[in-house]
């Protein structure tokens, strides 16, 4: 792609880290590298609002935890090299992404990004697509299925406490696709910070939020995929708010937020 549009401006982030985040959901190390590209093409939104979006994901990759890119041979292989897996196992990383805002349509938008690679006060979040996960307590995973599933009562994201019998709980995202990223100030993951920036605006003067509504909000958005045919709409979704349903192929999407 060409970098030298002048009405773009680019930015590197991190998208997402191994790990458990903010809101609970566990992120493991052979489910990130599996997800590594599905960023790619996906939109740049201002605090997950599906109105407000601002550009575009052009390129994802893995790095370590000093922000420092890990080159993995024949990483755009499908399915992925197995010794190129093997060698990663012992290296935590984060899944680092590279984007692009429209600024001559966007400018606000392209400040917020410029001012939160300067001093930190935005981040990014990612959104993500997913369609079954699994238990982490403590360090035990735990299968999800049918005699397991009264820990979703525990979950953070079904209102519980994130403790079941003074054990830390999350849950392990399955089969996950990147689905798009958030400006915001305050992110599920605190590493999800603004990197570096290219061809910023030409304007100096750095704006705040002007309306409420875009002030607050981001925690990462966890989008759940539930099979067309399904007649049982799991308790998990009872406290979405605002939901919709979009019907494609053999898939039901439910996005929360």
């Amino acid at each position: 792609f060409n970098i030298n549009q002048e009405d773009m401006m680019y930015f590197s982030s991190i998208l997402v880290s191994e790990g458990t985040n903010l809101n609970d959901d566990h992120f493991d190390h052979d489910e990130l590298f599996r997800a590594l590209k599905t960023p790619i093409t996906k939109p740049v939104d201002i605090d997950h609002n599906e109105d407000k979006i601002v550009g575009v994901i052009l390129d994802a990759a893995l790095m370590n935890e000093k922000n420092e890119f890990i080159d993995v041979p024949n990483i755009e292989v499908v399915p992925a090299d197995p010794k190129a897996l093997a060698d990663l196992q012992s290296v935590k990383f984060n899944i680092g992404v590279y984007a692009g805002i429209w600024k001559f349509m966007h400018p606000k938008a392209a400040e917020y990004i410029l001012q939160g690679a300067s001093d930190k006060s935005y981040f990014v979040s990612m959104e993500a697509w997913f369609d079954e996960y699994d238990y982490l307590v403590d360090a035990d995973k735990i299968k999800r299925n049918a005699e397991t599933e009264f820990l979703d009562q525990y979950l953070k994201v079904n209102g519980g406490g994130g403790q079941y019998k003074d054990k830390k709980i999350a849950r392990v995202l399955r089969n996950v696709i990147f689905g798009g990223m958030g400006i915001v100030k305050d992110p599920a993951n605190p590493a999800s910070i603004i990197m570096h920036v290219e061809n910023p605006p030409h304007s100096t003067d750095i704006h705040k939020f002007e309306d409420e509504e875009a002030k607050l909000i981001a925690k990462n958005i966890i989008r759940n995929l539930e099979p067309i045919d399904s007649t049982n709409i799991k308790e998990k979704n009872v406290d979405i708010k605002d939901k919709k349903i979009i019907e494609f192929s053999e898939v039901k999407i439910m996005s929360d937020k």
